[in-house]
């Protein structure tokens, strides 16, 4: 399911007094934060389709902008094109302009001088800019940002000019003595003067209009595509360009209410919503926080809170059930809009592997975090993003347990008949998902078949040389009652959450295949890229047959990439599985396997709707209480937390001996939590 982002950063006066003090350890304002939550928060998303929209919160005017419009807006104005000219110049130019657009008077109004006392030379430069390309703007900066006595027309004087366009030049002399008398001007001072700048610079902050791919974000904050991280330098890029128009009051209603028009857009009605605000919590506006929540939970969004604060009491990496009466006002404000979690054995198990400290009161939790320095903000982020989005945490479990088990039995076998000239991969990969499948239906008339069966009929018919996986797919699988069909990615990753391992293919040259191989030799958990493989720069005379093929078994994603499963065996890459940051990288095609209730028998269909929801609750209860369950380690007989434990879901390592031992049947809650922790690091 596509995602769409939203992201309420505070950027207002409070924030930069939190910035203050000790927390300045970077050499910058906690405002730099606000473009780390951005990247953060899109940073390798493996689907283009997801969305992302930025609101600055405590704009110049006290007001709400759109931060990625705002940088994509002023970004393109690169050092090399300004300043070259002196300020002098820039200030003739701004007043020829503002006379043309109708402030006749300007010059009279305000002297050169000045505005240098007031105003950078960079905000002039910038106001120039603005005045010469943008019409709408210099009608506002004209009729909105100046006072009346700049123009050569006023309400007092309307009567006036009216008789001078009658009577002409006689006229036009007594109209411009009424003008002088009813809006006599008075030389600005530098207040006046940073009053009109704060009205210019209101008017060039947008609302939230525009609603941002993840790539296209993530290219605005970067400055350029497929940057991998984003730099000090890039940041003090990005700071200089919006730090003129921040630090104003904290309208956070009002950012919600705009947070909550973009959710409501016909466009993601189907898309899985998030809401991430990052602040120190106190609204200067007025609002219904009840209203405001409600509305957020109508439209099913989650929404994860981070509280910005000074004080030295606070743990960065904790999740609270209830509000504490010592709580500053913000905090309070930011606990009360965050969702509640059902403190479930899952995300607890996830969580306390991750250092975190969660409240269990009433079997619930809020999405609230408190921090008090911008590295904790990656936490902030990391629980948006991988807990919340991600659905190698959320969806069903229990399946994928069955696919690392099953993976795990039968890689060795086909080690061997990878070697020499066979090319069975398709086979394996045909074979692996049936076998899955199949398993899917509960109470099966007739069993289920084999691996080997399986694997061996198929090769038996189509040879032990490369075939199409999807032609061998549209032939076997009918023999099993099931069907199977191609999809693009956003069907696949929604297979994946309704516990369908999905078939993917994808083609290399050679030498590709030889940077693939190598990439995870070197790199077993590595996420591949097109920094190692790009395919879009392939020779245009390559031909089909200059690519060769390969199929593998998707079996989850999360924000970062996808994690697919190939036929060579657990020695290679992380245990036969490896990670690729999205499906553009090797151009993945997808085939999903599935059945549905035409494909049952009435006795299959009868046994699931009696039995299936009763034997699905008894396997989930067996693994309730992950967080305090404790595990007696067969070589050395000390019993331990399940939590402390490492390993992989084969294969445990005892935290006090260090041994190592089998995890036994995969419904033991030590092998478990071994592989939900495993999933989550």
């Amino acid at each position: 399911m596509s995602t769409l982002v939203g992201i309420l950063l505070d950027v207002s006066a409070s924030m930069r007094e939190q910035a203050k003090g000790c927390f300045d350890e970077e050499g910058g304002e906690w405002a730099r934060s606000v473009f780390k939550v951005i990247d953060g928060l899109i940073k390798h998303d493996v689907s283009s389709n997801n969305h992302v929209f930025a609101i600055g919160v405590g704009g110049c005017g006290d007001q709400t902008f759109d931060i990625l419009k705002t940088i994509k807006q002023f970004q393109d104005r690169r050092q090399n094109e300004m300043y070259s000219q002196s300020y002098d110049e820039i200030l003739e130019k701004i007043f020829t302009v503002l006379e043309k657009g109708g402030a006749f008077k300007i010059r009279k109004w305000v002297q050169p001088e000045v505005i240098k006392n007031a105003v950078t030379i960079e905000m002039a430069d910038l106001m120039l800019h603005q005045l010469q390309t943008n019409a709408e703007f210099l009608e506002k900066f004209v009729h909105k940002c100046l006072p009346s006595a700049c123009r050569h027309l006023t309400s007092q004087s309307a009567k006036e000019s009216l008789i001078g366009w009658v009577f002409n030049g006689v006229c036009y002399v007594a109209q411009n003595i009424c003008t002088y008398t009813a809006t006599k001007i008075f030389t600005a001072a530098e207040e006046d003067v940073l009053e009109v700048e704060k009205r210019a610079k209101s008017c060039l902050l947008k609302p939230v209009q525009d609603v941002y791919s993840v790539h296209e974000a993530s290219t605005i904050v970067h400055g350029y595509v497929d940057e991998k991280e984003l730099t000090d330098e890039r940041l003090d890029e990005l700071m200089e360009l919006v730090e003129p128009f921040i630090y104003g009051r904290t309208p956070l209603y009002s950012a919600i209410e705009e947070a909550t028009t973009v959710f409501l857009k016909d466009q993601f009605s189907d898309h899985k919503k998030l809401l991430f605000v990052l602040s120190d919590g106190d609204p200067t506006d007025k609002g219904e926080l009840e209203k405001a929540s409600f509305g957020f939970k109508s439209l099913d969004v989650t929404i994860v809170t981070c509280f910005i604060t000074r004080s030295n009491d606070v743990e960065p990496k904790r999740l609270f059930s209830e509000e504490h009466s010592l709580w500053e006002d913000g905090a309070k404000f930011l606990f009360r809009l965050s969702s509640i979690l059902p403190t479930d054995r899952v995300y607890r198990s996830i969580f306390v592997k991750r250092g975190w400290n969660i409240d269990i009161n009433n079997n619930e939790t809020r999405l609230f975090i408190q921090v008090n320095h911008p590295d904790n903000i990656h936490d902030a982020c990391d629980l948006a993003k991988t807990v919340v989005c991600s659905q190698d945490a959320l969806s069903d479990l229990l399946v994928k347990v069955s696919l690392d088990r099953y993976i795990n039995r039968n890689t060795k076998y086909l080690v061997a008949r990878d070697q020499g000239d066979d090319a069975t991969c398709y086979a394996f990969i045909a074979a692996t998902v049936i076998h899955l499948s199949i398993h899917r239906i509960i109470g099966r008339e007739g069993g289920w078949p084999d691996f080997n069966i399986i694997l061996h009929n198929i090769i038996r018919c189509y040879g032990t040389k490369t075939a199409s996986t999807l032609n061998v797919l549209k032939h076997v699988c009918p023999e099993y009652r099931l069907q199977c069909r191609k999809i693009n990615i956003e069907e696949a990753m929604q297979a994946i959450t309704e516990k369908r391992p999905v078939v993917a293919t994808y083609r290399l040259t050679d030498d590709e295949r030889q940077i693939f191989s190598d990439f995870f030799y070197y790199n077993k958990r590595g996420i591949l890229s097109k920094e190692e493989i790009n395919i879009t720069k392939r020779s245009e005379k390559l031909t089909p047959a200059d690519l060769s093929g390969h199929a593998v078994v998707l079996t989850s994603f999360n924000a970062e990439c996808l994690r697919l499963m190939s036929s060579w065996g657990d020695e290679w890459a992380d245990g036969g599985f490896f990670r690729v940051k999205n499906a553009e990288v090797l151009n993945m095609q997808f085939i999903d396997v599935f059945w549905e209730s035409i494909d049952l028998t009435c006795s299959e269909e009868a046994y699931y709707k009696d039995h299936g929801k009763k034997i699905a609750q008894k396997l989930i209860e067996r693994f309730i209480g992950l967080q305090k369950a404790e595990y007696e380690c067969p070589l050395c007989k000390v019993t331990s937390l399940v939590t402390d434990f490492d390993g992989s879901l084969r294969e445990a390592i005892c935290p006090e001996c260090n041994g190592k031992f089998s995890c036994g049947d995969v419904g033991n809650v030590l092998a478990m939590n071994i592989y939900l922790t495993g999933l989550a690091s």
